[in-house]
């Protein structure tokens, strides 16, 4: 059969249109080759986060781990970029953000994202106070020490309160506090409180044997070496401390909120008998008349009903008589305002007398 030159030319156009369509109509996976040229393979873009969730503070690492790639462009989803190989990058908002890595090689480009998200600074709420354990009236600086945090309320424990970031506070009356630090910010709020504790004044010129309310238990135990004592507490709010010579007829009282007693707490109470000397402020000591001592402090402000005991409660003396008016036989000295209305003369005497 004759054929044409125009069927010849027509069967080798066709062959050539299929050929084409072949090379370039298969789709190349990652690995494989590449469209134009079949022993080129394509690239492998992937990465690795230092973390999936951060706060706004916080510097992520991008590790670049892709294949088969030459050039590299970051997107981190917030209008920043790079083109750095390994990338880090610091968001300043919360939020969730698409980081993108294109890799790009001979054998074509490739393309991979991962989401992050990232969180508002909450609130952390701290302070610090200047002192601890001052005698009222007490002025206390408290140093604010919060972190992401714009606004302040401050509540003192005694029904004052305060908005300003570093406050002054006085408090008049001896006690225990519990001061409370509310700090809010743009992502929450936090709270934080301290205990504190506000001593009452000694008044000085109560003693016994020169030992004067307000010496401290270190140097009681300095003036007595080789005196045996015993230490007994009662658990309260405060804790009262008794240390008890009881070869001398001397027990030095304390308080504190705590069943450990140190070196540096000051006594607040001081109790005698007779034969021991004890001396008032007024010189009155066990022995003295009653004559004497109604002649100095004036009539009795009250009298004990409990324990039979004389008491002046304005200047913390007790005098007790046994059935002798004539002879003071005990002494009772106590602080009233050693430590405010959190102890009674009446609780720290019922102490005393338990363990006489």
């Amino acid at each position: 059969m004759k054929t044409s030159s125009h069927s010849i030319y027509r069967a080798l156009f066709c062959a050539m249109a299929i050929a084409t369509l072949t090379q370039y109509s298969c789709k190349k996976g990652p690995g494989e080759s590449g469209p134009l040229d079949s022993g080129i393979p394509a690239p492998e873009a992937s990465f690795q986060a230092s973390a999936d969730t951060a706060t706004v503070k916080d510097v992520i690492s991008f590790t670049n781990t892709s294949k088969l790639a030459e050039s590299f462009e970051w997107d981190f989803g917030d209008g920043s970029f790079s083109q750095d190989f390994h990338a880090t990058h610091q968001f300043k908002e919360p939020g969730t953000f698409q980081v993108a890595l294109t890799a790009t090689g001979p054998g074509g480009t490739d393309k991979v994202a991962k989401a992050i998200t990232i969180e508002g600074l909450v609130p952390v709420a701290k302070f610090s106070v200047s002192a601890d354990g001052l005698a009222a009236p007490a002025t206390v600086q408290f140093a604010n020490e919060s972190e992401h945090a714009t606004e302040f309320e401050w509540d003192f424990g005694d029904g004052a309160t305060s908005a300003l970031e570093h406050p002054e506070h006085t408090y008049e009356v001896p006690g225990r506090y519990t001061v409370t630090l509310n700090a809010k910010g743009e992502f929450g709020s936090a709270s934080a409180s301290e205990e504190l504790t506000v001593k009452g004044s000694i008044t000085p010129g109560f003693s016994v044997d020169g030992v004067q309310l307000g010496d401290t238990f270190g140097s009681i135990k300095s003036r007595y070496v080789g005196f045996a004592y015993r230490h007994v507490w009662v658990a309260g709010n405060p804790y009262i401390h008794l240390i008890i010579y009881e070869n001398l007829g001397l027990i030095f009282g304390f308080a504190n909120y705590s069943p450990v007693l140190s070196n540096e707490e000051a006594t607040i109470g001081i109790f005698a008998e007779e034969p021991y000397k004890g001396y008032t402020d007024s010189g009155i000591r066990i022995g003295s008349p009653e004559s004497e001592v109604v002649e100095i402090y004036g009539p009795w402000e009250e009298k004990d009903p409990v324990y039979g005991d004389y008491e002046y409660p304005s200047k913390g003396i007790d005098f007790s008589f046994d059935g002798q008016p004539e002879v003071v036989s005990r002494m009772f000295i106590y602080e009233p305002n050693g430590f405010g209305a959190e102890l009674s003369k009446e609780q720290f005497q019922k102490a005393v007398l338990e363990y006489l």
